[in-house]
């Protein structure tokens, strides 16, 4: 099988011949180290006569709304490439490993955007244990993926434990659709690292907040006053995350289990460190405590037409 991204030619298809002799793809005959054009269609099979051996091809091409490629030969300073680093799995491994790459974002229609790659890591708690795994990609600057709205962050989700790959993007075109606040907008793509394909991933909006982010309402210096306080009362974003290790920087509470703040981000040796987890811990478990009793406390804490789309 030959797979071709969805903005590829769809007549003729570019051969490299890596072999030591000539090889003949559909008839076309093409020296060691040539490429030739070859003419092609989905709809058939053609002969490839290569290393004395014959083969029959077939040309399969995408229907993702985008293709993302993502490059780097030696992100440790040591020659390892990036998937090699990002995915080690010996007993010093972590997905928190991070490394710049060279990017290119391909749509459907052939437009490219070569907008480096800030930062890429590894994503997920269980999930990050398959052997298809997700990542968070931070772009240097604002980009658009087949359509989104521009932003940085963007999470390459696998989706391997879904056969039909479809029911995430179901759900969050589904919570858009009926408004729910903050929904990650998402496209198909075909991911390539270091000229190979990876597979088919579903790419998101990453859950968080300041400029050119999901949640763009909230400033990174939302919870301090004019005298660099911490306020009484400031917006922040957190996650509930069972999975976080003593590399992540969590905290509990009294109902949550494990808490991790992502908005805002707060330094141990800044200003409010400890004054921001315990008031995102009071208001979780404030939250929480409404959720579950028959009061109703409920709307002075939270959005009810929001949380009855949730």
């Amino acid at each position: 099988y030959f797979f071709l991204p969805s903005s590829a030619n769809g007549d003729t298809i570019d051969v490299f011949n890596g072999f030591d002799g000539s090889v003949t793809v559909n008839g076309v005959d093409i020296a060691s180290q040539t490429t030739a054009e070859v003419p092609y269609s989905m709809d058939e099979s053609y002969s490839v006569s290569a290393d004395g051996r014959d083969y029959t091809l077939r040309v399969m091409k995408s229907g993702a709304e985008a293709a993302i490629y993502i490059n780097n030969s030696d992100a440790d300073g040591k020659g390892t490439d990036l998937m090699t680093y990002l995915n080690d799995e010996d007993e010093n491994y972590d997905k928190h490993l991070t490394a710049t790459a060279t990017g290119a974002i391909l749509d459907s229609d052939g437009n490219i955007d070569n907008t480096p790659i800030k930062k890429i890591k590894g994503r997920g708690n269980t999930s990050w244990e398959k052997p298809k795994k997700s990542y968070n990609v931070n772009y240097e600057s604002a980009v658009s993926v087949a359509g989104i709205k521009e932003g940085k962050k963007f999470c390459l989700v696998a989706n391997y434990q879904d056969d039909s790959l479809s029911r995430n993007r179901i759900l969050y075109d589904l919570s858009d659709a009926v408004g729910m606040p903050y929904a990650s907008d998402s496209r198909y793509v075909d991911l390539y690292v270091n000229g190979f394909y990876w597979g088919s991933y579903q790419m998101c909006e990453k859950i968080d907040g300041g400029k050119n982010s999901l949640v763009g309402d909230i400033e990174a210096e939302d919870y301090l006053d004019a005298n660099g306080k911490v306020k009484q009362d400031f917006p922040f974003l957190c996650e509930v995350d069972p999975g976080a290790d003593y590399l992540t920087d969590y905290f509990t509470s009294t109902n949550s289990g494990k808490l991790s703040i992502k908005y805002p981000e707060v330094a141990k040796e800044e200003p409010g460190y400890n004054e921001v987890k315990d008031y995102v811990a009071e208001k979780y478990d404030a939250f929480y405590e409404a959720a579950g009793s028959d009061k109703n406390e409920l709307s002075a804490l939270a959005d009810i037409d929001s949380m009855a789309k949730l």
